[in-house]
Order: structure tokens, then sequence, then C-alpha cells
């Protein structure tokens, strides 16, 4: 079996963060970051999901035992202490939120790992100075992600079988975020 996908940044599985990295480093925007975000962070969760279905073990599984720490102890062993499954058991121990909560909450802790590794490694370059100046472009980053993240949350919760669609990957159409969007109730539930 292939190595899981890492949140590590200098590890060989988290290579697809490489890009945000160096778009960081060229000096690159917000909004440029935040469309390279979005596209690493759909590819990353695809590969995750499609690793835990190959351990037996599903995202809905964990949501479903967020009450049981020694169930979520278990099903992160089946996973052979998979970092994605690690960051979700943390998140999940002893939360009471409700689902999609959740998710949208471990979601937005992979991003802190990956921003912060990357704040780290262009801190004090020429355009970063200052280890301040990361933190408010990076701000800015999660800020254009913050509709992608609440989608896919929902979509993680309300389909425990969805997978973040690829762009162009093996034939599949390409999607409209927005069009997606729309097909959402502000209140949660999908609009009929």
């Amino acid at each position: 079996m292939a190595e899981n996908e890492s949140l590590d940044l200098t590890s060989p599985q988290a290579k697809r963060w490489n890009a945000l990295q160096n778009a960081a480093l060229r000096g690159e925007s917000s909004q440029k970051l935040g469309v390279i975000a979005r596209e690493t962070l759909r590819k990353a969760l695809r590969k995750v999901i499609t690793q835990f279905e190959r351990y037996g073990v599903t995202i809905a599984e964990f949501l479903a035992n967020r009450g049981s720490p020694s169930t979520l102890r278990k099903l992160l062993r089946q996973t052979k202490g998979h970092p994605y499954a690690e960051l979700l058991v943390t998140v999940l121990d002893s939360n009471p939120a409700a689902r999609t909560e959740c998710v949208h909450q471990w979601l937005h802790a992979v991003l802190d790992k990956v921003f912060d590794q990357i704040s780290l490694g262009v801190g004090g370059s020429e355009f970063f100075p200052s280890f301040y100046d990361t933190g408010a472009f990076f701000l800015e980053v999660r800020n254009e992600l913050r509709d992608e993240v609440s989608r896919m949350a929902f979509n993680i919760v309300d389909d425990p079988r969805w997978k973040p669609k690829v762009p162009g990957k093996r034939g599949e159409p390409q999607t409209d975020a927005t069009a997606e969007l729309l097909s959402m109730s502000l209140v949660g539930g999908t609009k009929e």
C-alpha cells in the first residue's frame, strides 16, 4: 500500500503543498494562493478519503463515535495512525459540536498545520520580512477558502461516499463551486 498522505510538509507524501509555498515565495496574491490552496485541499482530501476507505474506515464512522474516545482510538489504529485521522480524532475528542461543525473544524485544523509550516518556511523572505506578515497574509488566504471549507464540510456529512471533485481528472467534468453552493440552504441542508 502506498504511503499515507502526510501533514508534514517536509515529507515526500505532502509534496502537493509545495506549489502553495512556492507561490508565496514568489509573492503571489492571497487570492492566487487561495485558488492553489483550494485545489490542493480538494486533492489531498480526495486522497485521504480514499486511503481511509482502503483501511475500512469512513469519516462518518469517526463522526458517529465522537463521544467515545476508546472507539475513536480504535478507528485511528485501524488507519495505522494516518496523520489526517489523528487530527480528526483530536478535533472529535470530547467535541459536542454538530457533525458539520466538527468536520469544519477538522478542515481548518488541516489548513492550520499546512499554513503554519509554510509560514515558517517563508518568514524572513523578501515578501514576508516577519512572521507577523505571514500570519496576516495566511489569514487572507483562509478567508479565500471559507466558502469552500464550509461546502466540503456540508458534503462530507451529507453524503458519506462524497469525495471532492478534482477538475479535469479522469474525464470528470469541471464543477462550478458557485452552482453547487446555490443548492445549499442557508440554514443547512439542500434546497429542493
